[in-house]
């Protein structure tokens, strides 16, 4: 009968959870506070973000449709269509809400 026990002790020395690794575990995720907004304040800034988009948009047309043959190399145009990118991010992210 000794033998049957040091054997199934060496079977439960085998099992995959006695040789697996520990597994690594992330860190906690750690919130980052936020801020508490009045509905005045959220309202104000929803209509800021809502004339960016729409000045944004309106800056892009006037990019798109500029005769300027040095267009590619202005500072303005150049910050201008940055600026319009992220007008499109924020569209997008708008439209998937």
């Amino acid at each position: 009968m000794g033998g049957r026990r040091k054997k199934a002790v060496a079977q439960d020395n085998l099992s995959p959870q006695a040789s697996a690794p520990a597994v690594l575990q992330a860190p906690p995720q750690v919130e980052e506070p936020r801020v508490q907004l009045s509905p005045e304040k959220i309202n104000e800034l929803q209509r800021l973000v809502a004339e960016m988009i729409v000045i944004g948009s309106e800056l892009g047309l006037e990019l798109g449709t500029s005769d300027c043959n040095k267009i590619t190399k202005c500072p303005i145009a150049l910050k201008g269509r940055e600026l319009v990118m992220r007008v499109k991010e924020i569209r997008e992210i708008l439209k998937g809400a």
